[in-house]
């Protein structure tokens, strides 16, 4: 059953003597960059326990809603706390435990920088001056979590430069949202999942809002949704560790916001065919491993939102990895449609779909470990 938290600080963060730092929901109880060498790609949502993929709906009845509970009342925002894990970590497995919580190092090179950001300012130039691109690149908990001294122990990549160098090689059109100071700022609360590569809602929230500002539209306050919990997840980073002792000791909660003016959207399959499915679906008696699919079911081609508080013809596009999942609910508010695009699974030509669909806003989201020559082909590939 879905638990309803009452001590919540949701004007700009949550309570920290609740949600501790980047961490597992304390007493009770992943986001991350999985690194090459591991070969497991984004696309692997698995299942922990027992290695079953992902509960995601592709061509099933549809999907049994989240039920909702009142969002807590707000309170005064509290100063931001300090997070930040000073303690060297452990390999376990094909993973790094320090604290309780799993973190995977980040490796960068400026090649796959430069094919990132060429494929960006390509796209842009296609999609011509009356489309406006975001481009929003989510960092891991690796660089948002981890003091610098322990980031360094691993001799991997900085995430701050990676960023910097894509952003500072795209043209003026492209709006770029950096998140990375904004996230470290709030590292004290539960942005991260200890026992998988995602950032938590909350994570994505604070995304959410930096691109708000970038947009300059005033973000809803958490306060204003109705709110699921579904607790004992165990994601991707307790699979490559082995099934540590000390993760699955440490579960996450997977804390989803439902939109206000709907939480119905339409799915299309690559091959066409529609069902009716949830924004936010009913995790409840779902395994271990594919809690983190409550957010729009998954991974799919498109998924496609409608407002019926709002007729203004407005639309945006999300292309996005799976971090975008837990970003796309807070979009619906904003727009009478909302699109969701996997590249991994859409087939279709997005160029005439922003066309087609008076698409105003595209914003691409990614998370650092998609800076590869890789994702910046399947990209572009759709944009035709």
């Amino acid at each position: 059953m879905k638990k309803k938290i009452t001590c919540f600080a949701l004007c700009l963060a949550l309570t920290p003597a609740i949600l501790s730092a980047c961490s597992g929901v304390p007493e009770s109880s992943g986001g991350s960059y999985v690194p090459e060498s591991i070969s497991v790609s984004d696309t692997e949502e698995t299942s922990v326990n027992s290695g079953i993929q992902d509960t995601e709906n592709t061509e099933n009845p549809q999907s049994p809603a989240a039920e909702p509970t009142a969002a807590p009342t707000p309170v005064p925002d509290p100063a931001p706390v300090d997070g930040t894990i000073h303690t060297s970590l452990t390999a376990v497995g094909d993973v790094y435990i320090a604290e309780n919580k799993a973190f995977s190092p980040y490796y960068y090179a400026d090649e796959s920088g430069d094919a990132f950001s060429s494929m960006l300012n390509t796209i842009s130039e296609r999609l011509g001056e009356n489309v406006t691109l975001y481009n929003i690149l989510a960092p891991t908990s690796f660089a948002v979590c981890l003091s610098p001294e322990v980031q360094a122990e691993l001799g991997c990549s900085d995430e701050g430069y990676a960023i910097d160098y894509v952003n500072s090689r795209l043209t003026d059109r492209i709006v770029s949202v950096d998140v990375l100071d904004q996230l470290i700022k709030y590292n004290g609360e539960y942005l991260y999942f200890g026992t998988d590569h995602h950032w938590t809602q909350l994570g994505a929230y604070y995304t959410y809002r930096e691109w708000c500002k970038a947009k300059n539209i005033t973000p809803h306050e958490l306060s204003e949704y109705s709110y699921a919990e579904y607790p004992g997840f165990l994601g991707l980073f307790y699979n490559y560790s082995g099934n540590s002792e000390i993760l699955a000791s440490n579960t996450d909660t997977v804390q989803a916001y439902i939109p206000i003016a709907t939480n119905d959207m339409t799915v299309t399959n690559p091959d066409g065919s529609e069902y009716a499915d949830n924004i936010i679906t009913d995790k409840s008696n779902s395994d271990a491993g594919s809690k983190y699919s409550c957010f729009l079911g998954g991974d799919l081609a498109l998924c496609s939102i409608t407002n019926p508080n709002i007729s203004d013809g407005s639309s945006c596009l999300l292309v996005k990895d799976s971090f975008g999942n837990a970003f796309a609910p807070f979009l619906v508010d904003h727009y009478e449609n909302v699109y969701v695009v996997d590249p991994r699974y859409y087939t279709g030509n997005l160029t005439s779909f922003v066309q087609e669909h008076n698409v105003s806003d595209v914003i691409m989201l990614y998370n650092v470990d998609q800076i590869l020559g890789s994702t910046s082909e399947q990209v572009l590939s759709l944009f035709q």
